[in-house]
């Protein structure tokens, strides 16, 4: 496989998280209220929290359409800054000792808020910027798309 072809992956496979992780918070139960109060538990600012009430999984969803619906690698940019700024509010809730549970990826995790989770946010950051910056034309999702999906899907889920 070439690296064009693992940029493609990546790109495809940052989408697909982003997917997973809406659908995920969509199947989790509580409402607004119980989201809002989940995210200032964590630490996040009131600001920020009344926008998780509202709910990600909008915003995540439309990432993933703009990550592969634009014909560019500009495209994954905002899904970039998107994750940067979760990966900062974890870093700072677990900074402070906040134990809360992630639910970062809605019902399929809920283990507590940890230099683990700063990891995996790390390692699907990576995989994003690499979206960006990997060489190559951009084309239809292909196998390495798919190896790139599941490698980062099992890192959620054992996350």
């Amino acid at each position: 496989m070439t690296v064009e072809a693992w940029a493609e992956g990546a790109r495809w496979a940052t989408a697909g998280i982003l997917v997973v992780s809406a659908i995920a918070k969509l199947a989790r139960r509580g409402g607004r209220a119980a989201r809002a109060n989940d995210a200032r538990a964590r630490g996040v600012p009131d600001r920020l929290a009344a926008i998780r009430g509202v709910g990600l999984a909008p915003l995540e969803l439309g990432l993933a359409v703009l990550v592969v619906g634009v014909p560019s690698r500009l495209a994954v940019v905002p899904a970039v800054v998107f994750l940067s700024a979760v990966t900062l509010l974890v870093v700072r809730a677990v900074s402070r000792g906040v134990t809360t549970p992630c639910q970062c990826f809605g019902a399929l995790q809920t283990r507590p808020l940890s230099w683990w989770t700063v990891a995996r946010n790390l390692g699907l950051l990576a995989l994003a910027v690499f979206a960006v910056v990997g060489p190559g034309p951009l084309g239809a999702p292909t196998f390495t798309a798919l190896v790139w999906f599941v490698l980062a899907f099992g890192i959620v889920v054992l996350g």
